[in-house]
């Protein structure tokens, strides 16, 4: 159990029952379904839409510090990934910005990275840190979102020659993996792939784009 799951009460997520952050019958019932995924040149996997309850979850996880969840993410994501242990890929977070990562006190993709090693036994390290502070991505368009985070992250060169996997909780525009897979790419890093919990469609205008 995290810590910070020992520091707040407990509970179902979804139906609020007392126990665990999502109950047995809740998981049975969740409709997950994984599907591939693409932002610009960058290949990946959602293990599910941002349906009302994969919102639930994730605010339960990331504003609530209810941080068992990753484990139940990670178990929806591992099975698309125990076959790339035989090119020896590692598992790297996108890192979440610095007054983020303050105020919750820890960073999602990294908390869902190290459920992954355990489940998959793919090597997890922690190899992007940001280097610029940059504004909420919530109310920004598409470009702006892409403006925003440009040059905002670097990658340890101890990545070099290595094939990464960018773990993340959600993507919307993509905006911050493709950042992360410049820094990654810049580093000596090859990101071959991606990996998340839910994707959101981005609503514009009358209409959607992802």
């Amino acid at each position: 159990m995290e810590l910070l799951d020992l520091l707040l009460p407990s509970g179902c997520a979804l139906c609020g029952l007392s126990g665990p952050p999502i109950c047995r019958n809740c998981e049975n019932n969740f409709s997950a379904r994984d599907f591939d995924i693409r932002r610009k040149t960058l290949s990946g996997f959602a293990a599910t839409s941002y349906s009302e309850e994969a919102a639930k979850l994730i605010f339960e996880f990331k504003e609530r510090g209810q941080t068992s969840l990753a484990k139940y993410f990670a178990s929806l994501i591992a099975p698309r990934l125990t076959s790339l242990k035989q090119i020896n890929a590692i598992l790297v977070p996108v890192p979440s910005g610095k007054r983020t990562t303050a105020t919750r006190g820890f960073q999602p993709a990294q908390v869902i990275a190290r459920q992954l090693s355990k489940q998959c036994g793919l090597a997890n390290f922690s190899a992007i840190k940001p280097v610029a502070e940059i504004a909420d991505q919530a109310a920004l368009t598409r470009e702006q979102r892409a403006t925003n985070v440009m040059h905002s992250m670097q990658a340890s060169e101890a990545i070099r020659g290595k094939s990464v996997i960018l773990v993340d909780d959600i993507v919307t525009t993509g905006a911050t993996l493709n950042e992360a897979a410049r820094a990654v790419t810049q580093a000596g890093g090859l990101p071959i792939f991606f990996v998340t919990f839910a994707e959101t469609i981005r609503k514009i205008g009358n209409g959607f784009a992802n």
